[in-house]
């Protein structure tokens, strides 16, 4: 009984790993909507690069999302295809994050130079459209600057009031003038905010891959554990799941029935030198034969020389049965998945010890230089 148990443990253990999967996708997510709503608020200074990098963003977090509920599926269901698409889409989304954190780091460099052309152009612009005098009021008002660079890009005589800071008790009229206008040019300003949205987006990346590098090798030393545990646990029970299997296929055997299982029976037989389940005997009920009739030509070896009939019968057939046949090649191949799953484990676990041990040297080599 503790195999079976460990084999749930196995499952549980999956689930829990997807668990941390599936949080890293709502993080995502939210960061994602947070700073697409951050950039919106100035849409029209900002090039659609920034855009791109929350949508990408948002889009990753909804697709782990969505792979950490077919990872689920695939644990509780235990369906091998979701299982290995799961474990394709882990990659593919470990490409998207890269692409996300590069991005990001980009974007913290050269948020300034990049904002500085769609601020100039919206600058002529202000006066003649509302939702331009909005946006510059309000980016100039909340970040304390005045113009792209300095307070010159304004033409003389039409400085805006949001340009300069307005004392609590001012009595009208207030005139903004170069002397009370802000220092600081906006484009600095806005970038440097953008940067910081931009260095977050960029480090989060950043953690998620790890985590998710993390996650990977967590998810195949489970599967290689797995693969461990199903080798051995096959050793003592082939035979009966084979036996099962076959004898539910006789009745299609025939010319004239199910053309793949009987291609399968005559190729198993030819190849295993065996025939039947357990004996050539199996084959009388199907075929409706006696010991003496036939049974399938694929049950006897061919004789070199034979002339005109060639007449296979139980007497003549192999008489090892494909179950003991079949079962002892796959009992064999179940220990080699057995005894590779734990040398990969043990592999796996002494690269984990060597990358601890030479972060250690590193360490050290920085303290005692």
């Amino acid at each position: 009984m503790r195999v079976p148990k460990l084999l749930k443990s196995v499952r549980y253990c999956l689930a829990a790993v997807n668990s941390v999967f599936l949080l890293t996708g709502i993080l995502l997510l939210i960061l994602g909507v947070a700073t697409l709503l951050t950039f919106h608020n100035y849409s029209l200074l900002v090039t659609y690069t920034f855009f791109t990098l929350s949508n990408f963003v948002i889009a990753t977090g909804v697709i782990i999302i969505f792979v950490s509920a077919l990872g689920y599926y695939g644990a509780v269901s235990e369906q091998f295809l979701f299982i290995v698409g799961y474990v394709v889409l882990l990659f593919v989304i470990l490409v998207f994050e890269i692409a996300i954190t590069t991005l990001g780091f980009n974007l913290q460099n050269d948020a300034s130079r990049i904002i500085r052309r769609p601020m100039t152009q919206t600058l002529q612009l202000y006066g003649n459209r509302s939702e331009i005098n909005i946006t510059w009021d309000n980016l100039q008002s909340d970040f304390q600057c005045c113009g792209v660079v300095s307070i010159s890009d304004w033409p003389t005589g039409r400085l805006p009031v949001s340009c300069c800071h307005i004392d609590y008790g001012t009595i009208s009229p207030f005139e903004c003038t170069s002397s009370k206008a802000y220092t600081v040019g906006c484009a600095s300003a806005l970038g440097e905010y953008l940067s910081y949205h931009a260095y977050v987006i960029g480090v989060t990346g950043a953690f998620v891959i790890c985590l998710q590098f993390v996650i990977s090798m967590i998810v195949m030393f489970i599967f290689q554990l797995s693969a461990c545990i199903a080798g051995y646990v096959l050793r003592g029970s082939t035979v009966a799941l084979v036996q099962s299997s076959l004898l539910s296929t006789m009745d299609l055997y025939g010319p004239n029935k199910n053309f793949e299982v009987t291609k399968l029976w005559d190729e198993i037989q030819t190849d295993f030198t065996c025939c039947g389940v357990t004996n050539s005997s199996n084959w009388l009920v199907p075929l409706n034969t006696t010991d003496s009739g036939g049974v399938p030509i694929s049950c006897c070896k061919n004789i070199p020389g034979t002339v005109t009939t060639f007449v296979c019968n139980t007497a003549s057939a192999f008489t090892t049965g494909c179950s003991e046949a079949f079962g002892a090649w796959v009992q064999d191949h179940a220990a080699a998945i057995g005894i590779t799953g734990i040398f990969l484990v043990l592999m796996q676990g002494l690269a984990v010890a060597g990358a601890l041990w030479l972060a250690n040297i590193a360490r050290q080599e920085r303290e005692f230089p």
